[in-house]
């Protein structure tokens, strides 16, 4: 097989994954992702396509609640985009999947630590990191400060989230 093939098959399971997982099918998904990762394994297909396999891969699993599974291919896909020095808005979304699993695993300092990481990267990124990437980290911010009854910190984090909202060409009102 071509490498334009390769690269085809593996867009083409990656698309159907992200479907699948959209539409709450979290099983579909990791099939689909699982046999975009086999693709890779079997090419010559550039490294950075594994860390964004491993992360669909791992949001899917942390959505069956399999979060241990997930943490590892998070810290896997982190580790190949720590290797791409340019790669500073992967890092981000990286550290974000990273502080999800842990809150929903009940680790919530840990959970804070890769939230505020994850933020800071979103910051350093620029306009490389979605718009919708930093509103859903300053939207997890303002829950987990709330959750430690810290209602100064909830409140300044939900006012960030309503301006940067508001102010963004990338984002509808109702994000």
């Amino acid at each position: 097989m071509s490498e334009t093939e390769l690269l085809q098959r593996w867009q083409t399971r990656m698309a159907v994954g992200r479907m699948a997982y959209e539409a709450g099918y979290y099983t579909q998904a990791i099939r689909h992702f699982r046999l975009a990762l086999e693709l890779l394994e079997s090419g010559e297909l550039s490294h950075s396509l594994k860390a964004r396999t491993l992360t669909g891969l791992a949001k899917s699993l942390a959505a069956i609640g399999k979060y241990a599974e997930a943490e590892i291919m998070i810290h896997q896909a982190l580790n190949i985009d720590e290797e791409d020095i340019d790669g500073v808005a992967e890092r981000a979304e990286d550290f974000h999947q990273l502080s999800l699993l842990c809150w929903r695993s009940g680790r919530d300092t840990e959970s804070l630590d890769y939230a505020r990481k994850a933020f800071e990267l979103t910051n350093k990124a620029g306009s490389d990191a979605p718009d919708e990437l930093k509103a859903k980290l300053l939207k997890h911010l303002a829950v987990l400060a709330e959750q430690s009854g810290n209602t100064r910190e909830t409140e300044r984090y939900l006012n960030q989230a309503i301006e940067f909202i508001v102010m963004s060409p990338q984002l509808g009102k109702n994000s």
